[in-house]
Order: structure tokens, then C-alpha cells, then sequence
């Protein structure tokens, strides 16, 4: 009898321990717990490396230009605790593997189509354009990792240069003041910010020199009064208030091309002088007398 009990304990101790040999770490049950875990429960998970989308194993993979293109139009719920152009930017700088350029050209080129759009603001379409902007501008930017990807350049002047034939397609030889007069004032805006943008995409070389070679191809906007510094006339009456504005823009050309030679970016109240690299430049007085918002420009 007692050999019997014996038996049993050593059985039940031999259990024990075999249970305890075969179970799973701790930490690996909850990896195991969270790998089969749906993917709108990971919603709030940042991914490891910038740029990676959620696979359905519970894992992290690398994007194709397709998938980046449908994150950034918000389309993907694979994107964790990232900006939607995480992706995007990680595909044109070949950060996570390499892409056939055809199909980098092909993204850009979707990019492009993107900001050639004609959109209202406030709207979706607006700040899907506002992204296409930032991601060719970070395909560009030293400071990413990655291998940059130069075209984004030619792409950003093509943006600019469409726009602007567009607007001159119906007459005209200063785009920003031919938007203004015919109150295009989004289209207008977008001029501005593609022209910016190309200048940023490379301030210290051929954005600098694409700056340069339109101001030099520009003439400064007309002189005038805003409304409110326009004397009556002679009969007493006060021309139309539109049709003046329509006399008075501060936007043309000439001052967006000269702007960033003339101000330093982003320099705070009161703006400080930037160094004019400008083979002709302009007189920081009359530029601001032509150019600045809100002026009065007395003729």
C-alpha cells in the first residue's frame, strides 16, 4: 500500500513539473495574445519603424506605393499610432526597402495629380492637398532618413508651372495678378504655396536659382490705393469698393518671387532682413510699399 502512494505522489510531482516545462513564458503569451488580437483593437499601436502598416497576423510589413497613396488619403485602418503620411514619405526615401523608380515616378506623378486638383476650403480634398505638398517636401529634406528623392523637385515645379499657364491660358503675363484680378482667389492662394514650396524643396540651390530667374523675368505690380485712402472725386462719390480691391492685390509675381530673398522664413514681428541674393533686387521700402498685405500703396 504504501509503495502505491508513493507511485501516485511521484506521478503527481512528475505532472507538475512537466507543466511547468512545457508552458510559455509570460511574456510570450501576451505576444501570442496580442498577434491574434483584431486590428481595430491596435489602432492606437505606433509601429516600430516610421512608416509601416499593420499586416492581419498582428504584425508589422512594408508598404507598397499603392498602400502608402491610400493611407494618405485616409483610406487604410492599418496605420496605428502614426501621420498618414508616415507611409508615403517612407516609400518616395526607400526607407524601408528599395522601389523600381518607375514606381516612385508613378507616386509622385499621383502626387502631382493630387495638388493640380481644384479644391474648396475649408474640405478633405484641401488638406489631402496640404499632405502631397509636405510628403514632396520630405522626399527632399536632408534631415530624413533614407535616400532622397530628387524628382520630387521637377514635380513640385511642374505643380507651379501648370497652375500657372492655366491661369494664363485666358490672357495675361503675371499669373498671381491675372487670379486676382478675375477673383480666383484659391487658385491664387495655391500659386503661392506651389512657388513656395519649390523654393524650400532646395533654398541653397536650384530652388534659390528658380526664385531668381522668375523675379528677374517679372515686373513689379502697378502702384495704387487701397479704398479706404482713395479720396472722393469730384462729383462727390466714392468709385466701387471691388473694383478698387481688384487695383490694390500686394500679390503678384514680382513679390512672391523676391519674398524669401527679402525676409528671412518664418522670421517673427518685426521681420528680420534676410541677405537679398537677388542680381537686381529690390528696395526693401518700395518692396514693402507694393508687396505687403494690408499696405496702402499711394500712387
Amino acid at each position: 500500500m504504501m509503495s502505491r502512494k508513493i507511485l501516485k505522489v511521484s506521478c503527481a510531482l512528475g505532472a507538475a513539473v512537466l507543466g511547468v516545462l512545457l508552458a510559455p513564458p509570460a511574456g510570450r503569451g501576451q505576444e501570442r495574445e496580442l498577434a491574434v488580437r483584431p486590428i481595430e483593437e491596435r489602432q492606437l499601436e505606433a509601429p516600430p519603424v516610421w512608416g509601416l502598416l499593420m499586416d492581419e497576423a498582428g504584425g508589422w510589413r512594408v508598404p507598397s506605393p499603392a498602400e502608402a497613396l491610400a493611407a494618405m488619403r485616409g483610406e487604410s485602418n492599418l496605420m496605428g499610432a502614426q501621420s498618414n503620411i508616415a507611409p508615403a514619405i517612407a516609400v518616395l526615401r526607400q526607407r524601408l526597402q528599395s522601389y523600381p523608380r518607375a514606381d516612385l515616378d508613378t507616386f509622385a506623378n499621383a502626387l502631382v495629380e493630387i495638388l493640380l486638383a481644384d479644391t474648396e476650403y475649408p474640405s478633405r480634398e484641401n488638406d489631402l492637398q496640404g499632405d502631397a505638398f509636405v510628403v514632396l517636401a520630405g522626399a527632399l529634406d536632408e534631415r530624413e532618413d533614407g535616400t532622397p528623392y530628387e524628382a520630387a523637385f521637377d514635380a513640385l515645379v511642374r505643380v507651379y508651372e501648370t497652375r500657372a499657364a492655366r491661369v494664363l491660358a485666358e490672357g495675361g503675363t503675371d499669373p498671381f495678378l491675372e487670379a486676382h484680378r478675375r477673383q480666383l482667389r484659391r487658385v491664387g492662394a495655391m500659386l503661392g504655396m506651389a512657388l513656395s514650396r519649390v523654393y524650400r524643396a532646395d533654398p541653397e540651390g536650384r530652388g534659390r536659382d528658380y526664385l531668381r530667374t522668375v523675379f528677374a523675368a517679372s515686373e513689379p505690380p502697378p502702384r495704387c490705393q487701397m479704398a479706404g485712402d482713395i479720396p472722393p472725386n469730384p462729383a462727390g462719390s466714392q468709385p466701387p469698393l471691388q473694383k478698387v480691391e481688384n487695383l490694390c492685390p500686394n500679390h503678384s509675381l514680382w513679390c512672391e518671387a523676391a519674398r524669401p530673398f527679402v525676409y528671412e522664413p518664418g522670421a517673427l514681428q518685426p521681420k528680420r532682413r534676410a541677405s537679398i541674393d537677388l542680381d537686381d533686387p529690390p528696395d526693401p521700402q518700395e518692396y514693402e510699399r507694393l508687396c505687403e498685405w494690408g499696405r496702402s500703396i499711394i500712387s
